[in-house]
């Protein structure tokens, strides 16, 4: 989902670890004692209903932002309890009508948290972006 030199641009030192989730396909990158400071998780969602369904359930989020599209692709922010203030967030941008990728950043806390601790959605955001460039070219 990411290419190494994404990777490297985005500070991520950690291997990803491919697993199998409820939803799809996931990587996880542990990386949170790394230079990128973050845990980051990319999901493949293929067992949903799409951003409509997301649409249709928004009422069951805390957070449920609708972002400029992301890459010409329609993008939110989603999350069912808002965490952005203790480093979390998600993006979720469908694909297709009936697929869509999550990327979720959780920014390590402490007396080493990032910068950007308090404010984690630009940096997602930015994430998603490079996994849908990825996308697109095929990767």
């Amino acid at each position: 989902m990411l290419g190494v030199a994404q990777l490297q641009a985005l500070n991520i030192s950690a291997t990803g670890k491919p697993r199998s989730a409820s939803t799809g396909p996931a990587c996880d990158w542990s990386d949170d004692n790394g230079p990128s400071k973050m845990f980051l998780t990319l999901t493949l969602v293929t067992k949903g209903d799409g951003m409509a369904g997301l649409y249709s359930r928004q009422k069951n989020f805390q957070l449920f932002q609708p972002l400029p599209p992301i890459e010409g692709y329609p993008a939110v922010l989603a999350d069912q309890v808002d965490s952005r203030k203790a480093g979390s967030c998600t993006a979720v941008v469908a694909v297709t009508d009936q697929l869509v990728y999550m990327t979720q950043v959780q920014l390590r806390s402490g007396a080493h948290k990032s910068d950007d601790y308090s404010d984690p959605c630009p940096r997602t955001q930015k994430i998603a972006t490079e996994v849908l460039k990825n996308m697109k070219a095929g990767g």
